[in-house]
């Protein structure tokens, strides 16, 4: 079974908005948000195809945690993209797990708690989502429950910062909701870095009890 160094990557598809992360020996390596405008065309397809196929190319990763698609709330070009994404994974033998955003909360946070408990539950978690973290929850730092000593370094909370501006200028259309489609795609990575921790830690009690 994978074990901690496995790199699990989150993907939450989306026509319009596409979040990723990255999760490396437990740790919140990267992450963020793609934008895709415009209505949907074969061009914007290939497009959204070749971020995803390249996310593979990039990080590599051992295994992908991705959202599972709602039947009647996706579009049929939706479906197919990610039926494509999960072909691409399979030909190179990465292992793809799928989760419904229930199951997401469930695992997290123990009931079906609102989107916003599980963001301040991931800033927990990850401390270097400050940044996005305020900006969804329209909150500042000690009201979400952080503390200081969570907060990254000022030349990270630079660096990213900036890159939020960037994105900002990009896509003026900022409201509460956007930085949400990264989140899931953290609580994705997250939940399923845990879940093969726990089968890794199953299968080495199983062998210790039985001698080997």
């Amino acid at each position: 079974m994978p074990d901690k160094q496995t790199r699990v990557l989150g993907i939450n598809p989306g026509a319009r908005y596409l979040g990723y992360a990255l999760i490396n020996n437990s740790e919140l390596r990267d992450w963020g948000i793609k934008s895709f405008k415009g209505k949907w065309t074969a061009e914007k397809s290939q497009k959204i195809g070749r971020v995803l196929i390249g996310f593979l190319d990039q990080y590599q990763p051992d295994v992908v945690a991705l959202k599972k698609l709602h039947p009647a709330r996706t579009s049929h070009n939706l479906h197919g993209l990610v039926n494509s994404f999960k072909y691409h994974c399979r030909i190179r033998n990465i292992p793809v797990y799928e989760y419904p955003i229930g199951y997401l909360k469930e695992a997290i946070l123990h009931d079906n708690g609102s989107k916003k408990k599980l963001v301040k539950e991931l800033y927990l978690h990850y401390p270097a989502l400050f940044r996005e973290t305020e900006k969804e929850l329209k909150m500042t730092v000690d009201a979400i429950g952080g503390q200081e000593t969570d907060k990254p370094e000022a030349k990270v909370q630079d660096i990213r910062e900036k890159e939020l501006e960037e994105q900002k200028k990009k896509d003026a259309a900022k409201k509460i909701g956007y930085y949400m489609t990264m989140f899931e795609a953290v609580a994705l990575g997250h939940v399923c870095v845990n879940q093969l921790n726990n089968y890794q830690n199953n299968d080495k009690n199983k062998n210790e009890n039985s001698g080997h």
